[in-house]
């Protein structure tokens, strides 16, 4: 998993904040790569020569950079020109309610499109129902956050959620395989025919075992 820390840009003007950074991945044991920090300007840039440099040995180490609630306050296309963002975050106001919006819904492909043709990852804020999870999709959004995925949970529930997120995905392709595997859950049993089963489909099956009730 990928741990996700907010900061603000001025953070970013001090040129010891790498190495405040990198002492404390240390002293958890994890990799540059297990961090994203998501950049959230509130104001004007006041030193963009600094900023640059501090980013640019950040990225160059594998951390991964997000430019937070784009489309609002100070977060502009001038950031995706200048700095190497490696991720695109699309504000909530931009997502909820798109799907049956005529005005938000090319909006949203258009700023999705962007950032796709500039090699961002594209995550979508504000997912809440399921109408947001299905436009997001369409909109070409490669990941998406919001209540309709989860809601703020303690640390040790995490394990079991992922089971459950994962377990009907997971079946799913299953049952759309060509060939299809034939498998369905009756009774808290998973029922299907072994021979249907090929080797690249093994993990899926599975993640599908491990998300039945009592697991």
């Amino acid at each position: 998993l990928r741990v996700s820390v907010n900061v603000a840009m001025d953070s970013l003007a001090r040129l010891d904040f790498p190495d405040l950074v990198f002492a404390r991945l240390r002293a958890h044991g994890l990799a540059s790569g297990d961090l994203a920090l998501e950049v959230t300007e509130t104001g004007p840039m006041r030193d963009r020569r600094s900023t640059l440099e501090t980013l640019s040995r950040l990225r160059l180490h594998g951390v991964v950079l997000a430019v937070d609630d784009f489309g609002t306050g100070y977060a502009t296309l001038a950031q995706l020109r200048d700095l190497p963002f490696g991720e695109f975050k699309v504000d909530r106001s931009f997502v909820h309610g798109a799907q049956h919006d005529a005005t938000l819904r090319p909006i949203l492909r258009g700023i999705v499109g962007m950032a796709r043709r500039l090699g961002l990852q594209v995550v979508a804020e504000g997912v809440e129902d399921e109408a947001d999870w299905h436009c997001v999709r369409k909109a070409g959004c490669h990941l998406a956050q919001g209540w309709h995925i989860a809601r703020a949970m303690p640390a040790d529930e995490l394990p079991a959620w992922q089971r459950r997120w994962r377990a009907p995905a997971a079946l799913a392709r299953l049952r759309q395989a060509d060939p299809p595997v034939i498998a369905y859950i009756e009774n808290d049993r998973v029922l299907l025919d072994p021979r249907t089963v090929l080797p690249e489909q093994e993990d899926d099956l599975l993640r599908a075992l491990r998300g039945l009730p009592g697991d």
